[in-house]
């Protein structure tokens, strides 16, 4: 039985806890790596493995997502503000299911993507390697989550940096050039792991995504395991384009 991954709507439980406001529209370099126009369509393979109960419990996913920007208006700061509909299906011989609406925006020199009412800047124009930045300065990420039925500390540390630009990157056998890689965290220890990372691509935006998050307890027992064998709580997820 196909299941939706609790990492599509993960974000739902994050409260939108910022005063600051995006303000107008601006023409802005380097904005071709957050292409925004209407009927732009991407769309990715998602993996994920989530895992709870001390590390018991391992679920796994695995569908397709699409993205498709259907619309636009003028937010209260006269901002031009982009719907991303968001589709899903199990596989290729599967028909697309509407899951949610995101938008997506350019304001004040950043790049912001809104994901279930949390803003989240993705990058701020012009792009320039090493920038470093808070990416989830518009709202509150000091909250656990819930993930997988377990609570987790997720945003600890995360802190945006271009760490490449202009790399070349093979994905489904397609080569993208003038890449930009974004750090949004690289954080270890012994006991938890928050590592993720974002790929864009000139014309045609993010092309792929990475994320681990996860927690342990185990210690002396678990010497030498990866994480995806000590994990206790926490996910593994990725996301890359796909050509259909």
């Amino acid at each position: 039985m196909f299941r939706l991954s609790i990492c599509v709507v993960l974000l739902s439980f994050v409260a939108c806890g910022s005063d600051e406001t995006p303000g107008p529209s601006a023409s802005i370099e380097s904005a071709a790596i957050f292409p925004l126009s209407e009927g732009l369509t991407t769309s990715y393979q998602v993996n994920e493995l989530i895992f709870s109960n001390g590390g018991n419990s391992i679920d796994t996913f695995s569908y397709q997502l699409q993205e498709v920007i259907v619309d636009q208006f003028r937010d209260e700061t006269d901002a031009t503000v982009f719907v991303v509909d968001r589709f899903i299906r199990s596989d290729n011989s599967s028909g697309w299911t509407y899951n949610q609406s995101w938008q997506s925006m350019i304001a004040n020199n950043r790049a912001i993507r809104i994901e279930d009412n949390v803003r989240f800047i993705k990058f701020r124009l012009p792009i320039t390697v090493n920038d470093t930045w808070d990416g989830n300065a518009l709202f509150d990420d000091s909250s656990p989550l819930e993930l997988g039925g377990e609570i987790i500390d997720y945003y600890k540390n995360w802190q945006s940096t271009i760490t490449r630009d202009k790399i070349s990157v093979t994905l489904d056998g397609v080569t993208y050039n003038n890449v930009y890689e974004v750090t949004l965290v690289d954080y270890e220890n012994s006991i938890e792991i928050r590592r993720a990372k974002e790929l864009y691509a000139e014309g045609i935006g993010l092309i792929s995504r990475s994320l681990e998050i996860m927690d342990t307890q185990c210690f002396d027992t678990c010497a030498g395991q990866s994480w995806e064998e000590k994990a206790e709580k926490g996910h593994i997820y990725t996301q890359t384009i796909i050509n259909i």
